[in-house]
């Protein structure tokens, strides 16, 4: 009498596989892309919040406008604010509407100043602003950028 061995595969063994082939397939698609741009750091493009010029908008509805000078130490670049926030020491995050904003063009060697305008804000304290921003270069490779900066008691504007 002659034994046959037999292969069962069952569903949990299936989906064993496929949970291990998964990841496999998403680190092979990802890395390269990865491994292509590595961030520069420090970023050529870096940000300045303008104390002096900024100011606390007072008289009905009260907001921050922020002035920030954008610097290029690399090739030219377009820049494109994503988000920018103002915690105050007390009181709620106060968020600015930047989505809609074109990116502008920083030349090698240029600088840019630009304004934005928060939301309405509840509290105008002292705190810290955080402002993200993406640059391409003129290569095409595009860097994101967060940085954080002390807002101090600002004027009326």
């Amino acid at each position: 009498m002659s034994s046959t061995a037999r292969s069962v595969t069952t569903r949990r063994s299936m989906m064993k596989g496929m949970a291990w082939a998964a990841p496999a397939m998403t680190m092979a698609v990802a890395a390269p892309a990865l491994a292509a741009s590595p961030p520069i750091d420090p970023p050529p493009v870096m940000a300045v919040l303008n104390t002096n010029a900024s100011c606390k908008v007072t008289g009905g509805i009260h907001k921050y406008r922020l002035v920030f000078t954008f610097t290029n130490s690399g090739s030219d670049a377009m820049v494109k604010m994503t988000s920018v926030s103002v915690t105050p020491n007390s009181g709620s995050p106060v968020t600015f509407p930047v989505s809609d904003e074109a990116p502008f063009s920083l030349p090698a060697g240029g600088e840019e100043v630009v304004t934005y305008e928060s939301d309405k804000a509840d509290d105008m304290a002292n705190g810290t602003a955080v402002a993200t921003f993406e640059y391409e270069d003129a290569t095409g490779v595009v860097q994101a950028v967060t940085q954080e900066f002390a807002v101090p008691s600002l004027p009326p504007c």
